[in-house]
C-alpha cells in the first residue's frame, strides 16, 4: 500500500495513516471496524502532534477498507460524536452485491471473482450465508434505516467490478439522504485499480483525480456535528 498512500497525500495534500487492521478470517467483523475507529480515534488526539487539524480528519479505504470507514463514520453518529470530515471510497464494499447486475455481469475473472465473495462473506460475518437478508446497516451500509448526517464523500467505482453497482447505490442513497457525494464511474478499470495506478495510465488518472476531490472536499468541510 506505500505507493497508494503516497500517491494520496500528494494529490489530497493531506497526512494518510495507513491502517493495519486485522483481516477475516482470523478475526471476523467487526475486528476490521474496530480497529479503523481506534485509529480515527488517535488520529484525533493527536493530529496536533502529526501537523494536521483536528476538524479536518478524513476517512478512506478501497473495497473492504472502503466498508470499514463507512462503518467508522456510522458509529461517530450512532455514539453522538463528531466524525470523520469527509470519506474517500473506491470501489467500496459498501453492502451485499449479489443481487446486482454487476455481480452476474463480471463474476469471472475481472480481478474479485464472486466464488471468492461467497467463500469469504461466512468466514467475514459468521453465521451470515451470502445473499441473506439478515445483515444489519452496520454489515451492508446501503441498507442501512437511515444514513442521515454521514460526511462528505468522494465515492470512485469501475465499469468492470462487481461491486460496481453497489458503489453506485451507496453514492444514490447518500444523497438522498442530503450528503454531499462526488461520484465518478471509470468505466475502463477493473476492482484495485489503486494497485495499478503505477502501470495503468486510465488508473493513474482515477485514483489521483479521486484524491484531488477528497483534497478539496476536506478542506472545505466542516466535521458531522454530534447528535
Amino acid at each position: 500500500e506505500d505507493r497508494v498512500t503516497r500517491l494520496i497525500a500528494n494529490a489530497a495534500k493531506v497526512i494518510v495513516i495507513s491502517v493495519n487492521y486485522r483481516l477475516a478470517p482470523e478475526h471476523p467483523y467487526p475486528a476490521a471496524s474496530d480497529d479503523s475507529e481506534d485509529v480515527f480515534l488517535w488520529a484525533r488526539a493527536h493530529a496536533a502532534s502529526l501537523g494536521g487539524d483536528t476538524a479536518k480528519i478524513g476517512v478512506g479505504g478501497d473495497s473492504a477498507g472502503g466498508h470499514a470507514a463507512i462503518n467508522v463514520a456510522q458509529r461517530q453518529i450512532a455514539a453522538h460524536r463528531p466524525g470523520p470530515a469527509a470519506m474517500l471510497l473506491f470501489y467500496p464494499g459498501a453492502g451485499m452485491p449479489q443481487n446486482d447486475r454487476s455481480y452476474k455481469l463480471f463474476g469471472e475473472g475481472y480481478g474479485l471473482d464472486a466464488a471468492f465473495i461467497d467463500f469469504i462473506l461466512p468466514r467475514e460475518f459468521p453465521g451470515h450465508a451470502p445473499g441473506s437478508r439478515d445483515f444489519d446497516g452496520f454489515m451492508s451500509p446501503v441498507d442501512a434505516k437511515s444514513l442521515k448526517g454521514m460526511p462528505p464523500a468522494v465515492i470512485a467505482t469501475d465499469g468492470f467490478d462487481i461491486l460496481r453497482d453497489v458503489g453506485r447505490r451507496f453514492a444514490d442513497r447518500l444523497k438522498v439522504e442530503g450528503v454531499t457525494v462526488r461520484y465518478t464511474n471509470y468505466p475502463t478499470l477493473a476492482h484495485s485499480f489503486l494497485q495499478f495506478s503505477a502501470v495503468v495510465k486510465d488508473a493513474d488518472t482515477a485514483s489521483t483525480q479521486s484524491a484531488e476531490q477528497f483534497g478539496e472536499l476536506i478542506r472545505a468541510s466542516a466535521p458531522a456535528s454530534a447528535r
